[in-house]
Formats: structure tokens, sequence, C-alpha cells
């Protein structure tokens, strides 16, 4: 891709900001749709790869731009965090550029949204994060961090502004669009709504399905409460599905006492690097509390039976979400086809 040619300088541009591990399931559809109009630069921040050789080599062939900025400590991702503001400015200051990101709470995605000097010559467009789309959260939780961000940003080059309100920043974010696939949620009550193809089910996935149930783990707060609550959960469930996989969480707390534990209660364990979503695939039953992989699951369309558990303060427990939030989130889910565990109570 020659970007200096007089008629690559006036294409359109799509600029993507990777910043969690969610669009890794459907960036390739993504990309692949944004190419038939233009150029397509993908960058990714995160502690890890967010896209393995296979998948970076097929954006590549397709004609994407890809790059990915990982770090180790917090003085490397400050380090890191220079270099990605400064591709990004020279990104952005090109002609005709759309940016698609998940939600504006991280100092790239920030800066995008609120921060560029000449915002009419770059629009907007939000794109699926999961549950985040199917419910409306506040900002309380953030704020405190969104102000130490303010202060942090200019050291790196970037501006970075907090806000208020809805956590994707629905009505002071001036977005153009919200690109989906599966299903729109709640945005196409916010935003414009465009339809992109669902992505294909991963060659790697396997030949067989496991009869087996698989269980998606959540990750700890940290308190006895949830502690509690969540063995309470694990009990209940390996009982009504012996035998059943249980597949830990990226960010759960996975040491020996918790595979001890489990074994105990008389799960299989499946530890991978693999995304869940993939995993799902190929299990007869799938089950989770109403997160957003369980979203995912069912959006991809690869798994019919999905579960999520319906107990409300259960749930409340486990997510630190209030009953309104809850609720919104399990209506949500049943309508994609996310049914309760049969007779949970």
């Amino acid at each position: 891709m020659n970007d200096d040619s007089p008629g690559e300088q006036y294409r359109p541009s799509s600029v993507i900001l990777v910043v969690n591990p969610m669009p890794r399931l459907y960036i390739e559809s993504l990309a692949s749709t944004l190419l038939e109009r233009g150029n397509v630069r993908v960058l990714t921040f995160y502690r890890s790869p967010l896209f393995d050789d296979a998948l970076r080599e097929r954006l590549t062939a397709l004609g994407a731009e890809l790059t990915q900025f990982t770090f180790v400590g917090l003085f490397d991702e400050f380090v890191q965090l220079r270099k990605a503001a400064a591709l990004l400015k020279a990104w952005l200051r090109r002609p005709r550029t759309t940016v698609f990101h998940c939600q504006p709470n991280h100092f790239l995605t920030n800066y995008a949204t609120f921060g560029l000097s000449a915002r009419q010559k770059v629009s907007v467009n939000l794109m699926p994060d999961g549950v985040a789309n199917f419910y409306e959260t506040n900002t309380a939780p953030y704020e405190r961090a969104m102000r130490i961000k303010q202060l942090i940003a200019p050291l790196a080059g970037l501006s970075f502004t907090p806000y208020s309100g809805d956590y994707l920043a629905l009505a002071t974010g001036g977005y153009g669009e919200y690109w989906y696939f599966g299903d729109p949620g709640l945005m196409d009550s916010h935003l414009r709504v465009r339809e992109f193809p669902a992505p294909a089910r991963p060659a790697s996935a396997q030949a067989h399905i496991d009869t087996r149930t698989l269980f998606l783990g959540q990750p700890t707060s940290g308190t006895d409460l949830f502690d509690d609550t969540y063995h309470e959960l694990l009990s209940r469930i390996i009982k009504r599905y012996p035998g059943a996989v249980y597949k830990p969480h990226p960010a759960e707390r996975f040491d020996d006492a918790r595979r001890s534990f489990l074994t105990s209660l008389g799960f299989a364990i499946l530890e991978t690097d693999l995304p869940a979503e993939w995993i799902a695939a190929d299990f007869t039953r799938v089950i989770g509390v109403v997160s957003s992989v369980l979203f995912n699951v069912r959006l991809l369309g690869w798994s019919d039976n999905v579960l999520c558990i319906p107990d409300t303060t259960l749930l409340m427990r486990l997510t630190g979400r209030n009953e309104a939030e809850i609720a919104t989130i399990l209506d949500g889910a049943y309508r994609l086809g996310i049914n309760p565990v049969p007779m949970w109570r």
C-alpha cells in the first residue's frame, strides 16, 4: 500500500482501534467489509498480541495494515503508549478518515472520540463489545480513573476527556454509526446502525462435537462474598451437569487452590489461550454468567444451546451490577436465544 501516491491520499480510510480482546472475533470480517470502500489500518494496544500470527497474516493478505503494541509493566506501557499515540495521530491527519472502536474509556479511543482539534475531518463509529451493547451502564465506577487519565494523557502526547452518564458516551461522543453483526442490542435506539457479515466459524474448530457441558468461568472480584457465591454456583452447576468442563476466564485468578476446588467438585478443566467463543462452538451445551462471552457465543451463531444463570440476586453479587441493569441484560439475553438454566430454583 503506497500511501504517498495521489490516489491513495484521497481514498477513504478506516482506522480500527483495538484495546481489548473482543474485536479479534470479528476483525477479519469487519476489515474485509471496510476494505471494499478504502484503506484499513488496525492498531492494537494490549499487554499481549491480540491477533495471533495466522490472523495477522490473513489481515495482511486482505490488504489491511496492522500494528500491534504490547508492553510489560507500567513504565513500558507508558513508553508504548507514546509510540502508539504518535502513529495514531499520523493516521488521523489523513483526509476522509473514519475511526472504529468499542468504547472511549481508553487513552487512544478517548482521544479519537473527544480530543481531535479538527473533528470535522474525522468521524467515529462504534463496533460490538459484547454485553456492553445490550444495557446502559453509567460511568460512576470509572470517573476517578478518568480524572487520573486526564493528568497522564498529555505526557503521552494525547488528551483525555472525562465524561459522565453512559459508559459508551452515547450522548456525548458524537458518533456516526454503530456497526454490528447478529443483533444491534440497544444501539439502534441511539445511533444509525450498519450490519456487516457475521464471522465464519474458525477452521480450527474440531470436527466432532463434545457432548459434555461447557461452563465459562468468571473473573473474581477478590471479595469473600464473591467467592462464597461463586462456589455455591459451581456446586449447583456440577450437580445438575455431572462431568462438566470448566474453561477459566483469561482474567480469572486461576491458581492451584482453584484447580483443586474444581477437580474436587468433579469438573474437567480446559486451560487454553484460544478464545472461549471458539471453544464453545465444539460443545453441545454452553453455560455461563450473563457476561460478554455468553452474548458473543450466541451472536456468533456457532452455538445453539446457550444457557445463563437466571438468579438476579446471585448475578448482582457476581457482577457488581444493580438490579435494573441485571434485568435489562437478562431481557437482552432471552431475546437473543440465551435461555435460563432449566428449573434453576
